[in-house]
């Protein structure tokens, strides 16, 4: 039996291993100093999809130093957030649809990181969007 990226991940979201704080299907990526920079994951090679756990609670500036410009930005509320989709586990389980964060403001970012991407959702927290949760996703991948 063949297996594809698409349903890797497919397999994955059916048992949750996608939750966050699950790191059985993927370690940390590791540094390629020579990809740009120390501690710069645009080199980085793996599993195609993997938890960034060290991103979480950095501001949006500190990713943008160590990334660079993001690839792609949007912004949406609770309320208007995406039922489905890379993040909605981490995203719901921190903000449930509820009325009391049917305003909260989150942004996903994305970057492009050579045969790879980085995906980060940001919420604001004391002002400052901060990262809730970031994977690297190999670009083969398909959500």
């Amino acid at each position: 039996m063949k297996t594809t990226a698409a349903g890797l991940v497919a397999a994955l979201l059916l048992v949750g291993c996608l939750s966050e704080g699950d790191n059985r299907t993927a370690p940390t990526p590791a540094r390629d100093p020579g990809a740009g920079g120390a501690g710069d994951d645009r080199g980085s090679v793996g599993a195609p999809i993997v938890q960034l756990p060290e991103y979480a609670g950095q501001s949006y500036q500190d990713l943008l130093n160590r990334l660079g410009p993001p690839a792609h930005s949007t912004t949406y509320t609770i309320q208007n957030a995406p039922t489905k989709g890379w993040n909605h586990a981490a995203l719901f389980s921190r903000y449930p649809k509820t009325d009391a964060n049917k305003d909260v403001l989150i942004t996903e970012t994305t970057w492009r990181a050579g045969e790879y991407v980085i995906l980060v959702c940001f919420h604001i927290v004391a002002g400052e969007k901060r990262c809730l949760v970031a994977r690297r996703v190999h670009k083969a991948v398909r959500y």
